[in-house]
């Protein structure tokens, strides 16, 4: 193994400039490998890969009660908030963010109060409980069914009727009846206000637009682009005249954002002090400024040749 060493030295000894030109074009293709290497950030790639890590990373990317992220615009005018929330979802669903946004909810018109009752009615036995099952019984004996229709009839005649028309057709019997009336003792207890469509705090001092990525919440590297893109758009909708108004948001999404940014920030610095500190060191040690070209040469070419390996041996390239 040694003579063939040998052997390429005095090949290259007797050819300098066929040795730069191969060191160069080594050089350069590896880089140019490795320059495509795309990284993974999805924080479920940790998870073992088995059955268990992957029902792990199932139920982690389809978390939906943490993969939202709430924008809150406070100022002391509900309208201003209003119109500096339309300013902000124009700017940001006409930006680069907008294809990693799969909704935004900023106001609750009739299609969210149809969806509520295609919910319950699509799914009414897993709400039903004991005791509606024997109202239910209470219904078909004697003169029940004639008695709640008589009052269903009484209801869509009233003023109110039109409102309720489509819930009294489609449940003549008022079955899910009590169902509705625990929402509205949920709506009692919800911590918010409803001021022109909108959700707003009960001091009507901030907005609320809730915003559903397209991504996980451990897809870090997509989401980075949204994060990205709310920050830009709420700097520019409050240079656009809205210095009034506090944009903020929270979610999941920003916060594992956040967080490997940070984690990337204190990688790179931990490396770079090391590198620092094994160059210092190689000078104070050999006291020759050479040595240090000399043996941190062959690290720089090693590190690209590796990367140029992973690239070429990775089945799936992005």
């Amino acid at each position: 193994m040694g003579d063939l060493f040998i052997r390429i030295y005095d090949f290259f000894e007797r050819r300098r400039a066929l040795l730069w030109i191969a060191l160069a074009l080594s050089v350069g293709g590896m880089a140019f490998f490795a320059l495509k290497i795309r990284y993974n950030e999805q924080i479920t790639s940790f998870f073992q890969n088995d059955d268990q890590g992957r029902r792990q990373a199932m139920i982690f990317d389809h978390l939906k009660m943490m993969d939202k992220v709430v924008v809150m615009f406070s100022s002391s005018d509900p309208d201003r908030n209003i119109a500096c929330a339309e300013r902000f979802e124009e700017l940001l669903t006409s930006g680069e963010g907008a294809p990693h946004i799969a909704s935004i909810t900023s106001n609750v018109g009739s299609d969210d109060i149809s969806g509520t009752v295609e919910l319950i009615y699509g799914n009414l036995p897993v709400y039903l409980t004991e005791a509606d099952y024997s109202r239910i019984d209470s219904l078909m004996a004697c003169d029940g069914v004639e008695r709640a229709v008589a009052d269903s009839y009484t209801r869509l005649a009233s003023p109110l009727g039109m409102a309720v028309r489509e819930i009294i057709l489609g449940d003549p019997l008022g079955i899910a009846a009590g169902k509705f009336a625990a929402l509205e003792d949920f709506s009692s207890m919800a911590d918010y206000e409803v001021y022109d469509g909108h959700i707003f705090s009960p001091d009507m001092a901030t907005m609320l637009m809730i915003l559903e990525p397209q991504q996980g919440i451990g897809d870090t590297g997509a989401n980075e682009i949204l994060i990205s893109a709310i920050e830009r758009s709420a700097q520019e909708t409050i240079t656009a005249g809205f210095e009034d108004v506090r944009i903020e948001y929270i979610g999941g999404p920003s916060v594992a954002v956040y967080n490997a940014r940070q984690v990337k920030s204190d990688t790179w610095l931990t490396l770079s002090i090391a590198l620092i500190i094994t160059v210092v060191f190689i000078f104070v040690t050999f006291r020759n400024r050479l040595a240090v070209v000399l043996i941190t040469t062959p690290v720089i070419f090693g590190a690209l040749f590796a990367l140029a390996a992973i690239w070429l041996s990775t089945p799936c390239r992005r």
